[in-house]
């Protein structure tokens, strides 16, 4: 298959791995009146599934670097299509639980090998590449609502997972038919030089991930965080503070989150033009200030404001990820794993300090908070995060005094 194809399929694969865990969310009231289920016992369920997601991505990352990557992802989507038809044969609740608490393991098990596909792959316009993958992401996020609502009110919420299931099949079969390792993945040598491997079969060396790796992971963890935080609590902050009703509510939400799409594109392109360091300070930084705007603005104006505070905050993400690929030299899957465990613990936790924010002050603190986070995090990175290239010189520079 040609390039083109290939990331077709993998970018429809994440619109997939989105698309499955975001139906959760317009099915719960299904599920809560079903079972019986308290608001404590939704929040528990929720939780454990994030934290699923989360810790799924280091055995991910660590396997991704190890293994032939076409047999991960045949093996992830044939367990996605599996489970979802098999939670429609569950009748009790911990009988779904489980199936659910697998469901999200074997969602987590996705990214740490698509990303290092792609940043090996695409390495001539990583940004711009992993920009239009992400999007994928939020198009599933986008998509999985109104069908999961529209299947599940018409249908049974179970048989929004039997839905599912048939792409998820689709997926593992061309994955088993085409092939993909025919593709060639560029490897950095130590020398700096590019060599040429397979894609899906190449073992990546030992290597320590450097003071700039570290400071990315943070910068993840800050992502998750507001992110987390924004799209939890936006809805109830303009229907509690602005009076809005929840429909209208949830169009706005819809708004920030398509505004979101449109940044990850902008983020991955100017990632590739400015440098990945710079489009993430400037993401924070104008995070920062639409969400103070969006915490003020009523009427109309809060439309522009929150598809603003989206793209400023979503143009950060392809960038993170950008900037991994071009420090971390090898082991890139663990790289990724650690990653995306920092922004979704990260994003788990904010959730339960926005609510104890919201409790004890108003629900308007959570989006100061949320704003002060957004300021802090663009002037920590402007101070401590180096730019990549500075990073691999310091890498080279070090084996070079090692071999001495």
């Amino acid at each position: 298959m040609r390039k083109k194809a290939v990331f077709f399929l993998i970018t429809f694969s994440h619109a997939l791995v989105h698309i499955v865990p975001a139906s959760l969310s317009p099915l719960l009231p299904f599920i809560r009146e079903e079972f019986r289920l308290s608001y404590t016992y939704v929040g528990i369920l929720t939780f454990i599934l994030s934290l699923c997601w989360a810790f799924s991505s280091i055995p991910a990352g660590i396997i991704a670097d190890r293994v032939n990557k076409n047999k991960l992802l045949l093996f992830i989507f044939a367990s996605l299509g599996f489970l979802s038809v098999s939670i429609a044969f569950m009748s009790t609740f911990s009988g779904v639980v489980l199936i659910l608490i697998f469901l999200s393991l074997s969602v987590g098990f996705f990214h740490p090998p698509a990303y290092t596909y792609i940043s090996r792959v695409f390495s001539s316009e990583r940004g711009k590449t992993i920009g239009a993958f992400e999007t994928g992401g939020s198009l599933g996020v986008l998509i999985a609502p109104l069908v999961a609502g529209l299947v599940g009110s018409y249908f049974g919420w179970r048989y929004v997972y039997t839905l599912w299931a048939v792409p998820s099949f689709a997926v593992a079969f061309i994955f088993y038919t085409y092939r993909l390792s025919l593709l060639k993945e560029e490897i950095p040598a130590k020398d700096g030089k590019v060599n040429k491997t397979s894609s899906f079969s190449h073992t990546g060396e030992k290597s320590t991930a450097g003071s700039s790796l570290k400071i990315i992971y943070l910068a993840q963890g800050f992502f998750g965080f507001i992110s987390g935080g924004s799209v939890s609590f936006l809805p109830l902050f303009l229907t509690d503070v602005h009076k809005l009703s929840p429909v209208v509510a949830g169009g706005m939400l819809t708004m920030f989150l398509a505004g979101g799409v449109v940044g990850k594109i902008v983020g991955g392109r100017y990632s590739d033009i400015l440098g990945a360091r710079k489009v993430i300070v400037l993401g924070f930084f104008f995070t920062f200030l639409f969400l103070v705007l969006a915490s003020f603005l009523k009427g109309l104006f809060l439309i522009p404001a929150l598809i603003l505070a989206g793209i400023s905050l979503f143009m950060i993400l392809p960038a993170l990820f950008v900037f991994t690929s071009q420090v971390a030299l090898v082991d890139l899957g663990l790289a990724y794993g650690i990653q995306i465990l920092s922004g979704s613990g990260f994003g788990a936790f904010s959730r339960i300090i926005a609510g104890v924010v919201s409790d004890f002050l108003g629900i308007r603190y959570v989006f100061f908070l949320l704003s002060f986070f957004a300021f802090f995090s663009a002037l920590f990175l402007q101070v401590y995060l180096k730019d990549a290239n500075d990073g691999r010189e310091v890498d080279f520079d070090l084996r070079k005094e090692n071999k001495r």
